[in-house]
């Protein structure tokens, strides 16, 4: 990656290693446990991303002075009256045994009070970091795959336009059956 991207990448062993001393700590992994919980490795100021609801902790999580989430994820917001209202819905997300099995746990410290919607932030609504020194976090909760639509929004047209790749006929993703 030093190559690709023109500036030094180290690959580590352990977390503490990225953390301490980072101005930004961004968690993209696809564990299903939580990456890091010390909050004592954080610089003052620093700011934390994470993409997966359980890759921070929740000791970190209490550290920082603002956190933001987008919006909230569409199992997180949905109760059994609204599965039993929308069928559907509750049938692509899964029933709530099939949700118990999926190996990314639902992390009560994402939600409550704690976290604050990023467009309340935009709007106004809620103050942002008031010092440098203040410890921020966002995580990309509630888009439901919406940045990686719009990355593949875009790597199509570029690939049009190079004219690379090759078409793949849309019946290979349509399905007829309903289970």
């Amino acid at each position: 990656m030093t190559g690709k991207l023109d500036l030094e990448v180290i690959a580590v062993d352990e977390p503490e290693m990225v953390v301490r001393d980072a101005d930004i700590v961004a968690t993209c992994t696809d564990s299903a446990r939580t990456v890091f919980d010390e909050p004592e490795w954080l610089k003052e100021g620093s700011h934390l991303t994470c993409v997966r609801a359980c890759e921070i902790g929740p000791k970190v999580l209490k550290r920082c002075d603002l956190s933001l989430k987008l919006g909230k994820n569409t199992i997180e917001a949905m109760d059994e009256g609204m599965v039993r209202l929308h069928g559907n819905v509750g049938y692509i997300a899964g029933q709530p045994e099939e949700r118990s099995r999926i190996p990314n746990p639902v992390v009560d410290n994402y939600r409550g009070d704690h976290f604050k919607y990023f467009m309340d932030f935009k709007a106004g609504k809620v103050p942002g970091r008031t010092s440098d020194k203040q410890i921020t976090f966002f995580i990309n909760a509630g888009t439901q795959g919406l940045q990686f639509a719009a990355c593949a929004g875009k790597v199509y047209q570029l690939a049009k336009e190079k004219g690379v790749g090759r078409e793949l006929p849309t019946e290979w993703f349509l399905q007829d059956i309903g289970d």
